[in-house]
């Protein structure tokens, strides 16, 4: 009697939307829940049970300045000839060109002066720079708020005594939040290895489009979890995440994300022979 198998696999599509059965789903629209109408199983006596990710389309919409009504990340303090103007970048995906535009049109509707400040990135530096366009422009930065965290200065306040005074930023800008997603799924025990931490991943999708595109994540060879823990087992109900490389929540900018889910296994088959 020799014995060799056939190997079985079953594909499902998984979204993060509501209207295709996504349940629990976080308000940052990062983790979310289906719960299946008949059972999934992995029958007993089988063997090499793993699960990849053959594809994924995730929109690179999570913004680098937030807006989450706890913290002042995107909070500037200007002050122009006595008036003290807090202004709020609204949320999104900014270069340091579109943080400069933001604050401008922000200035303008106050009534102020739109170029108080412009903001220019130092290529020989690699640091930020803000120059005042007029004198007696002062300029708060607390720790936490949006020049502090994403374009690398210190907290200071400074007042501009000539026209075009330039200051800048002691720490390269953080615009460049993410280079990566990861999703997570409660399927597996721990997923693939990121150094020495195992956080249940079963895919890496790459960031190669621009701001608030699609990427479509379709790898030659989709990388491979080991299940085994599956086999003999029965779910009716199954959790997925996704996080930046670092493994942080996210935004994901009210955009859903989908992916399908890839499960196999090795069912042995027995043969005889005289």
């Amino acid at each position: 009697m020799s014995l060799s198998y056939y190997k079985k696999t079953s594909n499902m599509i998984i979204s993060s939307n509501t209207a295709n059965g996504a349940v629990s789903k976080s308000a940052k629209g990062d983790r979310f829940s289906i719960i299946l109408s008949d059972d999934f199983a992995i029958p007993d006596g089988v063997f090499n049970c793993e699960v990849s990710v053959p594809q994924a389309k995730v929109w690179f919409a999570t913004p680098n300045v937030l807006n989450d009504g706890k913290t002042n990340i995107n909070s500037v303090i200007i002050i122009y000839q006595g008036d003290v103007q807090q202004i709020y970048v609204p949320q999104g995906i900014y270069s340091i060109d579109g943080i400069n535009e933001a604050i401008e049109t922000k200035l303008e509707n106050q009534g102020l002066p739109d170029r108080l400040i412009t903001i220019s990135g130092n290529e020989a530096t690699n640091r930020v720079e803000v120059e005042f366009n007029y004198v007696g422009t002062t300029l708060f930065i607390e720790d936490g708020d949006l020049f502090n965290t994403i374009l690398g200065f210190d907290p200071i306040d400074f007042t501009s005594t000539i026209v075009q005074q330039t200051i800048s930023g002691q720490s390269p800008a953080s615009l460049n939040h993410i280079n990566s997603y990861r999703i997570h799924t409660n399927l597996v025990q721990n997923g693939l290895r990121a150094n020495k931490n195992y956080n249940q991943t079963v895919a890496v999708v790459p960031i190669d489009v621009a701001p608030n595109s699609q990427i479509t994540y379709e790898p030659i060879h989709p990388l491979i979890c080991s299940a085994d823990e599956l086999i003999g087992t029965t779910r009716t109900k199954m959790d997925f995440w996704i996080t930046d490389e670092e493994n942080n929540e996210i935004e994901m900018g009210g955009e859903d994300w989908e992916f399908v889910l890839q499960v196999s296994y090795l069912v042995p088959l027995k043969s005889y022979h005289k």
